[in-house]
């Protein structure tokens, strides 16, 4: 039970401290002047976010019979479309740091989801920002996403990184072991700083990104092989499986 609090928590808070490190990096490397209107705006929602995760965190460990479930969702029904373009905007500067760019295809027409919000949100802010540290610069980031069947979405990011090996896929999705090692032997000739090209995270994204995939009744799978870039499939059902006795409209 501490563990898995420990995976859950930690990696809740590593999402937005891992933005705000990078938003920060990028102002020191361009100098004095250089956070502009809305990169303050970015920086503040995120500072705001991991407030509310920590609130969240004191609030769940107060709670009589703690460890009983790690973690819950707060389901309501959104559409994919303006969630993809916050979490894309959120990382332009990134991208645009190291001459990148998004390949995106999200239908208009896309079915609205039943889902945790902050949860499918911080599986795409992990997908993206795994796929930019393992692609050099000026690769395309790609994102896919298409209706699977009556009652699915599917979800595909992928990069143009080294790839993995079997064994390296079999690791990387398990807390705190990843395939990064293999990467840090290529050369970056990257901008630096949080989110270069073979940078270290924490071990964590994959792992809990497919927790909270598997919480909503989806899958979260990898296509790779070494020199072939990743691709990472979501299935995620338009209504998750155990289903409040309100859902709120977003």
């Amino acid at each position: 039970m501490k563990q898995r609090f420990l995976d859950l928590t930690g990696h809740e808070m590593r999402t937005p401290l891992t933005y705000l490190l990078g938003m920060l990096h990028l102002a020191e490397r361009r100098g004095p002047g250089s956070i502009d209107s809305d990169m303050l705006q970015n920086l503040t929602s995120k500072a705001n976010r991991l407030n509310h995760i920590v609130e969240n965190m004191l609030k769940l460990v107060q709670q009589p019979g703690f460890g009983s479930d790690y973690a819950t969702l707060n389901l309501s029904v959104f559409s994919m479309g303006p969630l993809v373009g916050l979490v894309t905007q959120e990382l332009l500067h990134f991208l645009q740091e190291r001459a990148m760019r998004w390949e995106l295809d999200v239908p208009e027409d896309l079915p609205r989801v039943t889902a945790d919000y902050d949860k499918v949100r911080d599986v795409l802010m992990n997908l993206f920002t795994n796929a930019i540290r393992f692609s050099p610069d000026g690769a395309p980031v790609g994102l896919k996403i298409s209706r699977r069947g009556e009652d699915e979405i599917e979800i595909i990011v992928s990069d143009r990184g080294p790839g993995m090996s079997p064994d390296q896929v079999s690791r990387v999705i398990r807390p705190f072991s990843t395939a990064e090692e293999a990467l840090m032997t290529h050369s970056s000739g990257g901008a630096g700083g949080e989110l270069s090209f073979g940078s270290r995270g924490m071990g964590l994204g994959l792992s809990v990104a497919r927790r909270f995939i598997d919480m909503h009744g989806g899958s979260l799978t990898l296509d790779t092989a070494p020199g072939t870039g990743t691709r990472v499939h979501v299935v995620l059902p338009l209504e998750a499986h155990v289903l409040p006795e309100r859902v709120p409209q977003m």
